[in-house]
């Protein structure tokens, strides 16, 4: 989502933040040159606040139609609270991209046990004999309080989709091509997501609320990994060059370090106030610093 002058806007919404971030890329970092932050509480259950909070928030961050930078359109990054997310497997997948959308939502109706049909969004992970799709199930109404907000300033949602997809693709660029066995754990303001890769690609999600001690994640994370039944299940158990990225601002290193491992994983600890240093991004809160990202990786 590049506009003129080589800037990237993007919204983030959380349970309780939204916040717009304006950045800039200069030889390979990125800088923030503008946005702003509202806190409020977001309720599915109210999408008309939540369409007050996001014009509120644009408002504050001078954006709009026409005006300086000529911002027409925004990136948006949702915590992943706000979604339904699963991993469907077809055995006869449609070519048409109407019946493959058709049959997808009512998959999805069935799995998520939704009484409306949702926004969905869903990509194929995988088509090799049977077919493996991700989706992403979001409320209507939820959405549609998103694309209003923005357009009381004559602004258009762009890309729409879940802090922990953006925060990853960020966090994994030099792995997937390497079609390696991977995980990736994101801690943000209590919600924990984990995505399992195998051979490169998606293979497992499991996003939860979660508060507490390093040793309650780490035991989350161990019965995630039990669970989990892929084709890379064996490789990915037994270590060696696997590894567990975690992303938060929440633990210490000495806690981490401390841990080992899980499940014969390798733990990387990633926090956002470095990852931000490193990509010339200026630290402040932690949640906050976490969310900026995802409004970058969303751009990306």
């Amino acid at each position: 989502m590049l506009s003129s002058g080589g800037n990237i806007t993007a919204l983030t919404i959380d349970s309780d933040l939204v916040s717009v971030v304006v950045a800039e890329s200069r030889g390979g970092r990125w800088y923030q040159t503008g946005g702003n932050e509202l806190a409020v509480a977001v309720d599915l259950k109210d999408p008309d606040a939540l369409k007050r909070a996001i014009a509120k928030t644009v408002e504050g961050a001078g954006l709009s139609a026409g005006t300086g930078g000529a911002t027409t359109d925004i990136a948006v990054s949702l915590s992943d609270r706000f979604a339904s997310v699963g991993i469907f497997t077809f055995s006869d997948f449609p070519e048409s991209e109407d019946d493959a959308r058709a049959i997808v939502g009512l998959r999805a109706r069935k799995e998520f046990a939704l009484s409306d049909m949702p926004r969905l969004d869903y990509q194929i992970l995988d088509d090799a004999g049977t077919t493996k799709v991700l989706v992403v199930a979001t409320g209507q109404r939820f959405v549609g309080a998103i694309e209003d907000g923005l357009a009381e300033r004559g602004i258009d949602a762009g890309r729409i989709g879940l802090t922990s997809f953006y925060l990853a693709n960020m966090l994994t660029e030099d792995k997937a091509p390497s079609h390696g066995n991977f995980s990736v754990a994101i801690v943000i303001n209590g919600t924990m997501t984990l995505l399992i890769y195998a051979g490169g690609n998606l293979d497992f999600y499991r996003s939860k609320s979660f508060r507490g001690e390093f040793k309650n994640l780490a035991r989350d994370l161990r019965m995630s990994f039990v669970s989990y039944a892929g084709g890379g299940r064996d490789e990915i158990a037994i270590g060696g060059d696997e590894q567990l990225l975690l992303f938060t601002e929440e633990f210490s290193r000495d806690e981490v370090e401390a841990a080992d491992a899980v499940e014969g994983v390798k733990i990387k600890l990633i926090r956002a106030d470095d990852f931000l240093e490193s990509a010339g991004v200026a630290p402040t809160s932690g949640n906050s610093n976490i969310l900026r990202l995802a409004a970058i990786g969303a751009c990306l």
